[in-house]
């Protein structure tokens, strides 16, 4: 393997150039308003001004000022309101506000209704500006330790790259060629809870979880039918190309669903909240990466996979509720993508406004990648430089790590030395870099499995389902499965799967199976267990075998009677694997892109039949158990 050395792994710097210019705007501001509430303490005016100034200096600084026991105990308690529900809220719903709802709430209380005397004298005064200049000694003495403990495992990690990378490549599977894909029968089990739920009658967004939680957090709607649709067409794609009918329409359908107000009405609320403070519910636009980096790449790929190019057409996605109709196609998506990308300073973007996460903007990513081999364009490619740039500069530290998230405003971020959103980004930087995304297995598989003492790999299981906040542990299992499988480890991907047959139950109604867990991570796991070496980098970058966008194709057949595991054609065959989906017996199959007039042999079965002027057949077939079926011209 030719070695080079990736600029993601050449930064000297824990912040970039944007993020030191907001950080210095964000901390010239508050010692603005710390000077200037420190003046009434200076110029010894009033007391309870004083207390008010001491207030804004510190959030709690005027509890802190009054002294006693009760002055400490407030102060402590507004510190805990001020992480809890000022942080909390303008992390989980992007309301920028709330902390400051919070630090002004406290100083009013402090300087009115708690007003008394200072208990200690200055000392609580002097507390106050102890605290605020040890806080800020303290960052500057964290940053030092911080970068010189990045670029040690940055230096680590570039030896460790030379040995590991090489051995993972011997070891890993070969890619699966097209045509040999077959879906099993817990696999066709698992699809059938997708294809349930989507079938369900719009709105009523049955099997979904979490539905009448607000659409903030990572139990949001949008994830559920973004998830449920990769999965599915990453099966078309590569499993049943060359079979449409349910599978086609249940994407339709979960198309149609995302744009119920239901799922996008959130961004009203966050627009106005989140720090731009306009009122305006378009979910196209300014920010929002969380939706339409997600979305436009379910969009394009079942266009890719189907060749329906309806979602091209100006207004074909329109969103809708009581009192606004915004109408967009997927080229109005792909145009607000770059037009983020053009006025953001950072380039990345954010989902909330204010917060810019890594893994919502490598959607974005993937979705111009896919967007650019769809139309034949060059959005991704004029702007990856740039965008790159950004990543590595802003959202990257120096071991090559990047940030969970971070705040746009502050410069001020979040990341974890292992972080699952970090795993599944692996099959994403593989849509645009292999090495970074096998750079990046190396060291997430060190880190997320360890070895037993009798050498057998162990998945170092979390039990947390971002789908639904529940302790389960099929989320750290389809986490760790789906990139195993992208970069060929099925040594690992077998690890996961252990965790997942011995600590994650499993219902099964109707013929279909579901995992004790949120519907968000049902799909993902399924999509872990299809998933082959580079097997989502194909389905992004190429899409189906060319021969099966032409060749005959399996249009129509009832669901849930038929379960198709195959479906592929080299040209002018059409080769099947179908299940009975209730019980043995006789199913019809519509047949089409056949060539008109022409006689057509099932090998199997000794069925022959001819193609109508349309080019379309219609034939009985008995499917008992796995039912091969391979069609044939007759000559």
């Amino acid at each position: 393997m030719e070695e080079r050395k990736l600029s993601i792994y050449e930064t000297d710097f824990v912040d970039g150039p944007v993020t030191k210019k907001h950080k210095k705007i964000a901390w010239t501001i508050y010692f603005i308003f710390a000077v200037i509430g420190m003046l009434p303490t200076i110029f010894n005016l009033s007391w309870g001004l004083q207390v008010a100034g001491l207030g804004i200096v510190l959030p709690g600084g005027g509890f802190l000022a009054i002294g006693g026991g009760l002055g400490v105990l407030y102060f402590v308690i507004t510190i805990i309101l001020m992480v809890v529900i000022g942080l909390g809220l303008w992390w989980g719903t992007g309301n920028q506000l709330a902390p400051f709802f919070v630090w002004i709430l406290a100083d009013i209380l402090a300087c009115t209704v708690f007003l008394r005397d200072p208990i200690w004298g200055n000392i609580g005064i002097y507390a106050v500006v102890i605290i605020v200049f040890l806080y800020f000694l303290t960052g500057r003495i964290r940053n030092k330790r911080e970068l010189k403990k990045q670029l040690q495992e940055q230096k680590e990690r570039l030896e460790f790259f030379k040995t590991e990378i090489p051995a993972e490549e011997a070891l890993a599977e070969p890619e699966v060629e097209d045509g040999k894909f077959e879906l099993n029968e817990k696999q066709l089990a698992q699809q059938r809870y997708l294809f349930d739920t989507a079938f369900a009658p719009y709105g009523e967004f049955k099997g979904f979880t979490k539905v009448k939680w607000p659409q903030f957090p990572t139990t949001s709607i949008r994830y559920q039918i973004n998830q449920m649709l990769n999965t599915m067409q990453q099966i078309q794609c590569q499993y049943t190309p060359s079979f449409h009918g349910y599978a086609t329409e249940a994407q339709r359908r979960l198309i149609n669903l995302f744009l119920h107000p239901r799922v996008w009405s959130y961004w009203r609320w966050e627009n106005l909240w989140g720090g731009n403070f306009i009122i305006d519910a378009n979910p196209i636009g300014k920010d929002n990466v969380m939706l339409t980096g997600f979305f436009l790449i379910n969009v394009t790929m079942y266009m890719k996979n189907t060749g329906d190019m309806i979602y091209s057409e100006p207004g074909s996605l329109v969103f809708k509720d009581k009192r606004h109709q915004f109408d967009h196609s997927v080229h109005t998506i792909a145009d607000a993508i770059v037009k983020n990308w053009n006025t953001n300073d950072y380039v990345v973007y954010p989902c909330e406004p204010n917060w810019n996460y890594s893994l919502c903007n490598w959607k974005a990513i993937q979705s111009m990648v896919n967007y650019d081999s769809l139309f034949n364009s060059d959005k991704w490619s004029k702007h990856k430089q740039k965008v790159m740039n950004g990543f590595i500069n802003e959202m990257t530290l120096p071991n090559g790590s990047s940030y969970l998230f971070k705040s746009t405003r502050t410069g001020y971020g979040v990341n974890l030395p292992v972080s699952t959103a970090e795993g599944f980004q692996i099959c994403m930087y593989n849509t645009v870099d292999p090495l970074l995304a096998r750079q990046t297995y190396a060291f997430y598989r060190r880190d997320t499995y360890k070895r037993s003492e009798d050498g057998e790999l162990i998945l170092k299981a979390i039990p947390f389902d971002h789908g639904d906040l529940s302790m389960t542990y099929g989320d750290t299992v389809a986490l760790s499965m789906f990139p195993a499988k992208e970069m060929g480890d099925t040594e690992a991907a077998n690890a996961s799967l252990k965790v997942l047959e011995e600590k994650v139950t499993q219902s099964i109604e109707n013929g279909a199976i579901r995992h004790n867990c949120s519907t968000e991570v049902n799909a993902l796991l399924l999509q872990a267990s299809i998933n082959t070496r580079n097997g989502w980098r194909r389905a992004v970058i190429d899409g189906p075998a060319k021969s099966t966008l032409t060749g005959p194709l399996l249009s129509e057949v009832s669901y849930p009677d038929v379960l198709v595991a195959k479906a592929f054609s080299h040209g002018e065959d059409l080769e099947l694997v179908l299940y009975p989906g209730v019980s043995d017996g006789k199913q019809n199959l519509k047949i089409s892109r056949l060539v008109p007039g022409q006689k057509y042999l099932i090998k199997e079965q000794n069925i022959s039949f001819f193609a109508n002027e349309n080019g379309v057949a219609e034939i009985e077939v008995l499917i008992s158990g796995r039912t091969e079926i391979t069609m044939i011209p007759e000559k």
